[in-house]
């Protein structure tokens, strides 16, 4: 039989059923493809409800070694072979969705889709290994816990009852929850995310030796499967902790990508400032009391401002999207019940989108567009409509695109990826000739641009906790402002800001040095011949 396009019936119905977890605990190693077919459907490489498709088994090879960092064959090779046998955690690399390109490559992380209502979090050391000593394993759990709550306002706790949040458990194959160890080798240990009963639960597998050193680091591999008990899933960037495969570092330490997953989810950690020492007097015969500044908070989870997408919302507000969740904003202000998760705002919406828009076709008939990775849905008046998603290249677009709005300046549709933008013109329905063209002829605007969103004549880009507004009338971006105290109402006392807190509609830093009776910005209250000339002059390049 052809192995090229594999029909995988057979083994897809019992993962369809449910039973797929227990695939994982299968320790065949992968030798021929239809070892290579059963271990990609184990881990989820293929979306629930093809049993009866046929799958490229050719594709299904390259997206993995995309994913792991091996050279794109789309041949089991040796190096596949060895990454698929290698070291490995026993969670799933993706949910019910299978792989997909639209997994955004600017942030490559993943959730699971729950979090820890609380901050403190209970754990328990349920039971050891014979291959430490139990103190030595404790003092590896309690640092393992640490890495995260470094990073975010998580405390973690441990306790001596099964009634913990987290139950920290050595086991051998069946251990009663369904998702069987494989014996020595591969799958290391697995974890629960967050939730009730078995929620947030860590198991290791007791047939692997574990060490404190080089080999099948306890506490290397603790740090992951934590990851996952707090709702963080696997992450396509190799350099990260929360990547499926195991490897010992002598350097270990969590990376930018595992900060940014889990600061998405709980947000950054309190900082308190540092107490003040004591002053004392010339003579140093009496001194000042000790003074203490008032502890700080930088943001909690919802005042972290690094966009996902932006957008006008059905009803004349403006929808903000950031990972599994999305914003409504009212007068600046988030309204009440919000945020919300996506699943629950728009049913059938991606989480961690790249882009989105509204498109007004009429009074009543109100389109919003969202894009994630090769992929775009799209939804009416809040609905999704059916035929969707469907492949970004209709629109002429690469995928993974960062930022898209439509300009009332023109009424066509400005797509922003890079370095670069794209011109979408809604009579031709194709990009204009001569694009993309460079960013920078969006004066001032600073890149790379998150989200962009189009109101009240004006444009606001977005670039991680800043944004900018863009003056239709003027064609210029004003300095960066913050974004979290005026979209999200958070206060961020005590960080650098890179311009104003405020809104500047009109307002711009003024370059002529000469004159002393400026205040730093000038306000342009009509469009000056030297605003002409370079209105002119930007539209030659936008239009």
């Amino acid at each position: 039989m052809a192995w090229n396009k594999l029909l995988i019936c057979s083994f897809l119905v019992l993962w369809v059923t449910g039973s797929s977890k227990a695939q994982l605990g299968d320790n065949t190693e992968v030798q021929t493809e239809t070892d290579a077919a059963n271990y990609l459907s184990g881990r989820n490489w293929i979306p629930a409800g093809q049993a009866s498709e046929i799958v490229d088994l050719k594709d299904l090879l390259r997206n993995f070694q995309m994913y792991t960092g091996l050279p794109v064959t789309g041949i089991l090779d040796d190096a596949t072979k060895a990454k698929m046998n290698s070291p490995q955690c026993g969670n799933p690399d993706f949910g019910e969705g299978g792989f997909s390109l639209s997994v955004s490559r600017k942030k490559r992380f993943t959730h699971l889709g729950t979090t820890w209502p609380q901050n403190e979090i209970t754990w328990f050391l349920q039971n050891g290994t014979p291959d430490l000593p139990q103190s030595l394993v404790r003092s590896e759990m309690v640092r393992a816990f640490q890495y995260w709550a470094d990073v975010t306002p998580l405390r973690f706790r441990e306790v001596f009852s099964t009634n913990a949040d987290i139950i920290v458990q050595f086991a051998v194959r069946d251990h009663g929850d369904g998702n069987s160890f494989d014996g020595p080798g591969r799958t290391l240990a697995h974890a629960f995310q967050p939730g009730f009963g078995r929620g947030g639960d860590l198991h290791f597998d007791d047939d692997e030796r574990y060490t404190a050193s080089t080999g099948i680091n306890l506490l290397q591999v603790a740090v992951h499967e934590i990851g996952h008990s707090l709702g963080m899933g696997h992450s396509s960037d190799n350099n990260a902790i929360m990547a499926p495969f195991y490897t010992y570092r002598s350097n270990f330490a969590l990376g930018t990508n595992d900060i940014n997953g889990i600061q998405a989810l709980y947000g950054p950690p309190v900082v308190n400032p540092p107490t003040r020492p004591p002053m004392t007097t010339q003579t140093t015969t009496t001194t000042a009391p000790s003074t203490t500044t008032p502890p700080r908070t930088l943001a909690p989870v919802f005042c972290n401002a690094d966009f996902d997408a932006a957008t006008e919302s059905f009803d004349n507000a403006v929808y903000i999207f950031q990972g599994t969740q999305v914003f409504k904003i009212g007068n600046f202000q988030i309204l009440p019940g919000y945020p919300r998760a996506i699943s629950q705002e728009l049913p059938g919406a991606p989480s961690f989108v790249d882009a989105a828009f509204l498109w007004r076709a009429s009074d009543t008939r109100r389109y919003l567009y969202i894009f994630k990775g090769s992929l775009y849905w799209r939804f009416f008046n809040g609905v999704a409509s059916s035929g969707y998603p469907r492949s970004i290249s209709n629109w002429g677009l690469p995928a993974n695109i960062d930022a898209v709005f439509r300009w009332t300046g023109n009424d066509r549709i400005y797509f922003f990826k890079g370095d670069q933008y794209y011109r979408y013109n809604t009579m031709t329905y194709r990009i204009d000739p001569g694009y993309p063209r460079p960013l920078s002829v969006w004066n001032n605007v600073r890149g790379p641009v998150s989200a962009v969103l189009d109101v009240a004549s004006n444009s606001y880009f977005f670039s991680g906790q800043y944004f900018q507004v863009f003056v239709d009338s003027s064609f210029r971006a004003t300095n960066l402002i913050q974004t979290a105290p005026i979209w999200l109402g958070c206060r961020t006392e005590g960080l650098e800001v890179p311009g104003t807190t405020e809104i500047p509609t009109t307002m711009f830093e003024d370059d002529d040095d000469d004159d002393d009776d400026n205040d730093g910005s000038v306000v342009i209250p009509s469009i000056s011949v030297v605003v002409v000339t370079s209105f002119f002059a930007l539209w030659h390049e936008l239009f």
